[in-house]
């Protein structure tokens, strides 16, 4: 497992941009690529703002399965819907097409989303999820807002995230065969 904060969020220092971000993400593959071995899968996980980032890598090197917890198909629609990201939206340049970035993508994705989430409605899931068009499932996390995902039943949280998992192991281990 390999964990990282973007400039401006975590501990990492820096303002945040949309093009830093990118370059952020940019660098942490190249990382993986040129510093780390793996024989199991990759799988990205993107939650909120991350889901962005994690959709833009897949562009630049695919991985084996991801995981977009908690995100929205582009800033603009949050602008559309009714949350505290919404003013955000409205005076931003910022883009954020995760849905576009996945639109042509055969990357398998697990989308989740609480249906509680009051910073991200969860219908900006579902939009997210409509718009991808490879492979892909929807798990909805009862009663889980957004910075409490796993909190109201860590169980079935977990399990949902286990089985994609072995599902991406089972197939990789299968093609490396």
């Amino acid at each position: 497992v390999l964990a990282f904060d973007y400039r401006g969020y975590g501990v990492s220092s820096g303002r945040p941009t949309e093009k830093g971000l990118y370059r952020d993400v940019d660098a942490i593959l190249d990382h993986v690529r040129t510093k780390m071995k793996s024989s199991g899968p990759a799988i990205y996980w993107g939650r909120s703002l991350g889901v962005s980032m994690a959709a833009y890598a897949t562009t630049k090197h695919a991985p084996d399965g991801l995981f977009l917890e908690s995100g929205f198909p582009d800033a603009r629609s949050q602008f559309r819907a009714p949350s505290p990201m919404a003013l955000l939206a409205l005076f931003s340049t910022y883009r954020f097409p995760a849905a576009r970035f996945l639109g042509n993508s055969q990357v398998p994705v697990l989308v989740m989303h609480g249906d509680a989430d009051t910073v991200i409605p969860y219908e900006q899931g579902r939009a997210l999820y409509e718009r991808i068009g490879g492979p892909k499932q929807f798990f909805t996390i009862s009663g889980a807002d957004h910075n409490d995902a796993a909190a109201p039943d860590e169980r079935t949280y977990w399990s949902a995230i286990r089985d994609f998992v072995d599902r991406r192991v089972a197939v990789n281990s299968h093609e490396t065969h």
